[in-house]
């Protein structure tokens, strides 16, 4: 029977949400640093600065009688103060628009959503199939069955990766990404290690114990 893989669901339902959280903090971060940070500077200058006339108007008032102009700018010092009362503006700091921009913005928006969701077009243009008559077809090379030397199956209950061992080279089978894996690394694990696996690339529980008691 031949057995071919496809992309599996759940890496891409998983990288597609990883790719929009990415697009969101990205947005965050240009909405931060171009729009909110500004405003927050800018209103921590106009308060301060009205801080500074309102006391130095005091201060001369002191001293003379205020000109008309200087009365309106004094007037205006204080609403500017009246609007911050209950919550003076704070001046944002000097590293939170550096790390909007570039931890998020870049980091995020502009380098890690497309990344994202390029691993997910390659994983997809990654074809494996093995044929009936043995034979591996691996992203269009063709390796027939006598050419396949070994699987390695060491990393495939803690991690679900095989190596493919053939006469062309090392090939590496992800399951996490790719669906029926486990179909192909059955079927190889019986010709290779027969009695102890199944079809569907689990330990055969019996023989594990035997190969225990045997050493």
């Amino acid at each position: 029977m031949r057995i071919v893989t496809q992309l599996q669901p759940r890496f891409k339902w998983w990288n597609l949400g990883y790719a929009i959280l990415c697009f969101v903090l990205g947005a965050w971060g240009a909405w931060d640093y171009w729009v909110t940070i500004p405003a927050r500077l800018a209103a921590a200058n106009e308060y301060e600065a009205a801080g500074e006339a309102s006391n130095s108007l005091q201060t001369l008032q002191g001293t003379r009688a205020l000109t008309a102009e200087e009365v309106g700018r004094y007037e205006s010092a204080r609403s500017v103060l009246d609007t911050y009362a209950n919550a003076p503006p704070a001046r944002p700091p000097a590293y939170d628009s550096l790390l909007q921009f570039w931890v998020y913005f870049i980091g995020c928006g502009v380098l890690g959503t497309p990344f994202v969701l390029w691993t997910i077009v390659t994983a997809s243009r990654k074809r494996i199939s093995l044929e009936a008559d043995g034979s591996l077809i691996i992203d269009g090379i063709v390796i027939s069955a006598n050419e396949v030397t070994s699987i390695d199956m060491s990393r495939w209950m803690s991690k679900s990766i095989v190596t493919i061992q053939t006469q062309q080279g090392s090939f590496l089978l992800d399951d996490y990404k790719h669906l029926h894996v486990n179909l192909i690394a059955g079927a190889l694990a019986q010709r290779f290690f027969p009695g102890k696996w199944t079809e569907t690339a689990t330990v055969i529980e019996s023989a594990s114990i035997a190969d225990t008691e045997a050493e």
